[in-house]
C-alpha cells in the first residue's frame, strides 16, 4: 500500500487505515453529517434508514478498498500534529478526466470553525495543480451547506450551477451546488 505524508503548519495528511474506523463511525454517523455524502463516488445507499446514511465497519472497509484500488483517486485523513487526532478527510478524483478533478473535503463537526479547512484546502489545491496536469478543480456542495459555499467562494471558486434533486436524503430530494476554479484563476490569486 502506498503511504502519503503531506504536512501543513498544524496538520498532516495520511492514508486512512483500519485503526481509524471507530472514530470514522462516530463522525460519519453523527447527526450533524446526516445529509452529507461522505464521498460522492463511494456513496452507501440509505437502505432501511430513511433519514440518514448509517455506516458500519464493512461499509468503511469497502470505501477504503475503492479509494485504495484506484490509480486516479487519492484520499487522505487529516490529522492534527499536536494530538495526532483525525479531524477530517480530503479526497480527489481524476478518473473521469485528468484535466478535471473533483475535490471533496470534510472537517468533522467538533473540529469546524478552527481554521483547519483554510489551512488544508489551499495546500491541497496547490499540491494538485503543482503535481498533476489538472486544469479545473470542481467541488459539489449540498444545498444546506451555506458555509461551505461561502468558503468555496472565499478560495476563488465560482458557482457553475445547481444539480437539482441529485440525492435523496432526510426524506427529501436534495440539490447540489457546483463550483469550480481553473488553474490560471488559482495561480492569479494564490501564487506559491
Amino acid at each position: 500500500m502506498e503511504m502519503y505524508s503531506l504536512e501543513t503548519n498544524r496538520l498532516y495528511l495520511n492514508r486512512l487505515a483500519e485503526e481509524q474506523i471507530p472514530k470514522l463511525l462516530e463522525y460519519w454517523n453523527s447527526p450533524e453529517l446526516r445529509y452529507i455524502t461522505i464521498d460522492r463516488n463511494t456513496m452507501i445507499p440509505e437502505g432501511n434508514h430513511p433519514y440518514t446514511v448509517i455506516y458500519n465497519k464493512n461499509d468503511i472497509l469497502d470505501i477504503f478498498k475503492i479509494w485504495d484500488n484506484s490509480s486516479k483517486y487519492r484520499s487522505f485523513g487529516i490529522f492534527t500534529k499536536k494530538e495526532n487526532e483525525i479531524i477530517g478527510h480530503i479526497t480527489y478524483d481524476y478518473s473521469w478526466d485528468p484535466f478535471s478533478i473533483i475535490l471533496n473535503l470534510l472537517i468533522y463537526p467538533k473540529y469546524r470553525n478552527q481554521g483547519y479547512a483554510k489551512e488544508v484546502t489551499p495546500f491541497m489545491i496547490d499540491e494538485i495543480f503543482n503535481t498533476l496536469v489538472t486544469h479545473n478543480i470542481a467541488v459539489f456542495i449540498d444545498e444546506d451547506e451555506t458555509n461551505a459555499m461561502k468558503f468555496a467562494e472565499y478560495l476563488g471558486f465560482k458557482s457553475t450551477g445547481v444539480i437539482k434533486h441529485e440525492f435523496y436524503r432526510g426524506g427529501k430530494l436534495r440539490n447540489t451546488h457546483c463550483y469550480d476554479i481553473l488553474r490560471p484563476e488559482w495561480r492569479n490569486t494564490h501564487a506559491t
